[in-house]
């Protein structure tokens, strides 16, 4: 049962509920946060602390509703703050009322000040009248009127101590002066010449860019070499170089990218070639020299290649004696005779051969360079046995087989074979 609901009565002394906090049992005050004084903890005293007054709270309500809330007072304090911030401190206020005080203790005292506009009032009794001035005063306001502002007279001065600042100096006009007698000196104008002159100095005219002299023409000191153009650097010309009245002297001569000299001395020596020789061309534009073998023949005792290895036939070559040689490649990539052990007899082809009997086989490996062409290549075989076969051919190796009349492993023969492998 709920000991705090009201469906039922209870009375005891002492009830006890269990706190799973505390891991206790507590009184039902002890489990009741908040509970109110002895003065309020009653309706009666509620009711006699708000003066018995049923409209009390909407009272307070309204006027809370009418005050300003929290952002509003905070954003007119800190407006506050800031205009008395703004003011000047007592003490600065204290400084500013002495230095005043000071300033007036300097000025005429009042009988020292009435004498005066006495005297100033004798003075303006002689000057122009209040009219008299204000004629005078607004005449001069029209002519200041007419005149330039202050401001526009400042631009104005300074656009032109602008221009002035831009112009040369006279020292520099002084010295553009000097340079241009100097070239005047150097271009010659002729009256009624259509043309003018460039002068040389006595030594030369020279003529250079920023870092360096790119060409001289030199001048009378130069002695029988006046006149002459000397250029330091390449001379670019965009079309023909016509000379129809010089030589052409110089050091060296390139022609594209080539040396002149060593493309003279390429050239073959003229000669006139004499039957059956035959000057030509060939379909690629080389030149070459040909044999006329169809109707002159052509008697010879050597022959022999200049700068190849050999001499090279392109077509068939018919031999109507005997061909003799002295040494020729073999046809043979590698050939040779073996015994029975494995042992090579004597070997013909163009590389060396290795042969290995495989053991409690008449069998042998046999193993050359690699081949050209790979594993096909073209074995041909023969021994004084009944049979022989090879299998297992890589591009450097094979496994010869020699068998029997019953097709087994035997020596019927005396065991020999031959191997030759064509290129």
């Amino acid at each position: 049962m709920d000991a705090l609901s009201n469906l039922h009565s209870i009375r005891a002394d002492v009830i006890e509920v269990w706190d799973p906090v505390s891991l206790r049992y507590k009184t039902i005050q002890e489990t009741i946060v908040g509970l109110p004084p002895a003065t309020l903890n009653s309706i009666e005293l509620l009711a006699s602390a708000i003066g018995n007054d049923p409209g009390f709270f909407e009272a307070v309500s309204s006027g809370l509703a009418a005050k300003a809330d929290t952002s509003s007072v905070e954003s007119e304090l800190a407006t506050r703050d800031t205009v008395i911030a703004s003011k000047a401190s007592s003490v600065e206020l204290t400084s500013e009322l002495t230095t005043r005080d000071t300033t007036i203790a300097t000025k005429a005292s009042t009988v020292e000040l009435e004498s005066q506009l006495a005297t100033v009032n004798t003075a303006l009794d002689s000057k122009a009248s209040s009219t008299d001035v204000v004629e005078e005063l607004a005449l001069i306001d029209t002519a200041i009127a007419s005149k330039a502002s202050s401001v526009t007279l400042a631009a104005e001065l300074a656009t032109k101590l602008t221009a002035i600042a831009s112009k040369a100096s006279s020292s520099a006009v002084s010295a553009l002066d000097t340079r241009v007698t100097d070239v005047e000196r150097v271009v010659t104008v002729e009256a009624g010449v259509t043309y003018n002159y460039l002068e040389a100095g006595t030594d030369a005219l020279v003529i250079r860019g920023p870092n360096e002299v790119a060409a001289n023409f030199l001048g009378s000191s130069a002695g029988s070499q006046e006149g002459r153009a000397l250029f330091y650097k390449d001379v670019l010309i965009g079309g023909e170089l016509l000379m129809p009245n010089s030589d052409i002297t110089t050091r060296a001569l390139t022609v594209g990218g080539s040396s002149l000299t060593s493309l003279l001395a390429d050239q073959e020596n003229s000669f006139t070639a004499v039957l059956p020789l035959m000057k030509g061309f060939n379909a690629s534009g080389e030149a070459e020299l040909k044999v006329d073998d169809l109707n002159t023949t052509l008697e010879t005792d050597w022959i022999r290649a200049r700068t190849a290895e050999g001499v090279t036939i392109d077509d068939d070559l018919f031999v109507d004696g005997h061909l003799a040689y002295t040494t020729i490649d073999s046809p043979y990539w590698v050939a040779a005779n073996c015994s029975a052990n494995g042992t090579i007899s004597h070997q013909k082809g163009k590389h060396d051969i290795g042969i290995v009997k495989r053991s409690g086989d008449t069998a042998f490996n046999v193993s050359f360079p690699a081949h050209p062409e790979g594993d096909k290549y073209m074995a041909l075989l023969s021994s004084s046995e009944f049979h022989i076969i090879y299998r297992s051919q890589t591009s450097t190796s094979l496994i010869i087989y020699l068998r029997g009349s019953t097709n087994t492993g035997a020596s019927q023969g005396d065991g020999s074979f031959n191997i030759a492998i064509l290129k």
